[in-house]
């Protein structure tokens, strides 16, 4: 995939804008800079017990400013091996190779989740 500059945000952030918690990273955000998510973290969202339809609907608005992208078998491949040489949740790598793949910074709260992989930008603001 060509560098499409941009961030990848992680579960974690998606949360957080839900709940109104990351207001001042989407001020931070410069208009046309590209917003991706990994399908993974669709659905990890939408796997939390005793979510409101309204919760729903907040996150489904988020994702309309976002672009998702797949786990293609290139991102899947990538992410097994990363699992494989860490200790690390699986779904986190997955992002992680997302994130690799599609040559963009994964922006999380949890940098210790994505520590010393190569190939992958971590910040924990933009």
């Amino acid at each position: 995939m060509e560098d499409v500059g941009g961030v990848l945000f992680d579960t974690n952030i998606l949360i957080g804008i839900a709940n109104g918690k990351e207001s001042d990273l989407l001020k931070s955000i410069v208009p046309g800079v590209p917003c991706f998510v990994s399908v993974i973290s669709i659905m990890e969202l939408f796997a939390f017990a005793g979510m409101s339809e309204e919760e729903e609907d907040g996150i489904a608005r988020i994702l309309n400013f976002t672009h998702v992208i797949p786990v293609s078998a290139e991102i899947a491949m990538l992410g097994g091996r990363l699992a494989r040489t860490r200790g690390k949740a699986k779904f986190d790598m997955l992002i992680a190779a997302t994130a690799i793949y599609s040559k963009v910074p994964v922006i999380t709260k949890n940098t210790k989740d994505f520590k010393n992989i190569p190939g992958l930008e971590v910040r924990s603001t933009l």
